[in-house]
């Protein structure tokens, strides 16, 4: 059995936050978190369920490849579980792995590893496993009441839909690839922040479609081309059955009692949907909409900080990939694209019915692209632990908004000792105004 390092990990705190441990928790996928050195720091119910061990067995254990054969259970296990070198570089890998003997279900395990960094270092990786059964044929219409033509159909949108949609060289989109493969996993409701144009409903059809409820139906709202009354038809009516997940675009646009009748509904469904919500701006959204749908946020960067990406991206859009002279492509990436990938779409499908059979060059391009506008400041991304304090600080303000001050109420609400809920009121600098 590995055992833990010396000295005593201490580049984590003892417990996921609040708000991870929360989301964690409840996930119907295994998770577990290990520390920049790869040790266990936390795992959840459905990985005890799976493994067989208790959270405490496995607490500090280091999982790393085996330097040599062996057969105990618990060095295979943690082998299973050994961190790919690529987690290090920041990159997300899957990597399929045999599952340790005499573990029930599948013989196989796709494990994602997602790294989580700060501004300059790598502090965690979250891993969730997927069990996979080789051997096991793709589900046929009686398994699932669908017609062999449907199956076919959803199978062709899982293989449109794919996470190759997401790979790029910068930073940001590296971040989001992380976080979209972290979600899709964990089943929970996701927020994409993004200016208008830049692929929000796109990514929320990618987490779907590689998500655990990509077996079920996909359902678009957008509340800025929809009455209310049909989209509560749409979410409150009696369907055949629940969708997987349900895209809300623009729900600012949304009355009040609207929001707050989602929350409601969402919150009383015994299987609810996964709810991905698309903004560009939280202007007009109630405090209780945001708090429940807003604990895990993608933002999503604009086109002018992605133009190293420029041709990947054409060659993914919806047209087939136009070819584009090098001259051209050097002018694209002079431009600023304020309405982002909506924006190129157009000039490059106006531009290919130009350029007719052949490949779009210079002459074939708008007058406005001729006359490039000055790109934009690029805006540094936020660190991490600078965001989850700020969704930390959101969940503890509603639960003693909810708990009309009372903190033993509100602790019991987050599912935390009234200790260290008082601990991190204080860290967070909380309650200055807030009843005691």
């Amino acid at each position: 059995m590995s055992e833990p390092d010396s000295p005593a990990v201490n580049d984590l705190p003892a417990e996921p936050a609040g708000s991870w441990s929360t989301l964690f928790h409840h996930a119907r996928n295994p998770v577990f978190l290990l520390s920049r050195r790869g040790q266990i720091r936390y795992v959840n119910p459905a990985w005890e369920t799976l493994t067989g061990k208790s959270a405490a067995s496995v607490r500090g254990l280091a999982c790393r490849p085996l330097k040599k054969k062996g057969t105990q259970p618990m060095r295979l296990l943690l082998q299973a579980l050994a961190p790919p070198p690529e987690i290090g570089e920041g990159r997300t890998r899957i990597v399929r792995r045999p599952a340790p003997p005499a573990k029930a279900g599948p013989p196989w395990w796709d494990v994602t590893f997602v790294p989580i960094h700060t501004a300059t270092d790598h502090v965690a990786t979250i891993g969730l496993i997927h069990p996979i059964d080789v051997e096991a044929p793709r589900a046929s219409a009686p398994a699932t009441g669908l017609s062999e033509a449907l199956i076919t159909l959803r199978q062709e949108a899982i293989a449109r839909w794919s996470f190759d949609l997401l790979v790029s060289e910068t930073s940001a989109m590296q971040q989001v690839d992380a976080k979209a493969r972290l979600a899709a996993g964990l089943r929970c409701p996701v927020w994409i922040n993004g200016e208008p144009g830049t692929g929000k409903r796109t990514l929320a059809r990618i987490i779907h479609f590689n998500g655990t409820t990509r077996d079920r139906s996909w359902l678009p709202i957008d509340a800025a081309g929809l009455q209310p009354f049909l989209i509560r038809t749409m979410l409150f009516g009696t369907p055949a059955s629940t969708p997987g997940s349900v895209l809300l675009q623009h729900p600012h646009r949304l009355p009040a009692d609207l929001q707050a009748e989602i929350v409601d509904w969402f919150e009383e469904q015994d299987d609810p949907p996964r709810v991905i919500v698309a903004s560009s701006t939280t202007t007009g959204l109630i405090d209780r909409f945001r708090v429940a749908f807003g604990l895990l946020t993608i933002d999503l960067p604009p086109l002018r900080d992605r133009l190293g990406d420029l041709p990947e991206i054409i060659r993914q859009l919806p047209m087939g990939g136009p070819a584009v002279s090098p001259e051209a492509l050097a002018m694209l990436r002079q431009h600023a694209w304020p309405g982002n990938i909506r924006e190129l779409a157009n000039v490059l499908r106006d531009a290919a019915r130009t350029a007719g059979a052949g490949r779009i060059e210079v002459q074939h391009l708008p007058l406005v692209l001729r006359v490039p506008t000055p790109l934009l400041p690029q805006r540094p991304l936020p660190a991490l632990d600078t965001v989850l304090e700020e969704v930390e600080r959101r969940l503890i303000t509603e639960a003693l908004r909810l708990a009309k001050g009372n903190k033993a109420d509100a602790a019991e609400r987050l599912n935390v000792p009234r200790a260290r809920l008082l601990r991190r009121i204080e860290t967070l600098k909380i309650g200055e105004d807030t009843p005691s």
